[in-house]
């Protein structure tokens, strides 16, 4: 896996034009919405941009809690409000524009066969283990939150040289 993994960098590093990073959670009002925005904040680098989806859930909205600790990592409340979910079955074109795709789960690369190639759970790509815990089950904000915006600081770390 840490082959692919450096493969993958290489292969970013290298691109000429716009490369797409897309966080993956199960219904993309926590997790990937949080590592998206975080990940805007963080990188200095116009050519990246980052999006992010769900592949179990359909939702409408960001959650509150998303929205109150990203403003609590200092973005403003106002860039927020245009967030909508994106799930897989009605936005399959991000996920086919994805350079990269970084899930929060293993079991969330299961909804990803079709893009298996460019697929990587997000701790395994920043040089961790596990899964991101779902807040929405699991609950501990705080720490999942935390440890998201670690890996999310990794990765951009990663795709900044």
């Amino acid at each position: 896996m840490k082959e692919k993994i450096e493969e993958m960098i290489d292969e970013i590093g290298q691109k000429e034009g716009e490369v797409q990073v897309l966080f993956i959670c199960s219904g993309n009002i926590m997790r990937s919405p949080f590592a998206e925005y975080r990940a805007r904040q963080l990188l200095e680098r116009k050519n990246i941009t980052f999006k992010s989806g769900g592949v179990i859930y359909r939702n409408t909205r960001l959650s509150s809690e998303t929205h109150r600790y990203l403003v609590g990592f200092g973005l403003q409340s106002k860039d927020l409000t245009s967030f909508r979910p994106m799930y897989i079955n009605d936005f399959l074109e991000i996920f086919e524009e994805a350079d990269l795709i970084l899930v929060m789960e293993e079991n969330h690369l299961n909804y990803l066969e079709n893009y298996i190639e460019k697929s990587f759970l997000l701790t395994e790509f920043v040089g961790e283990t596990g899964d991101v815990l779902d807040p929405y089950f699991e609950g501990q904000m705080d720490i999942i939150y935390n440890q998201l915006n670690e890996l999310v600081i990794k990765l951009v770390e990663i795709l900044s040289e």
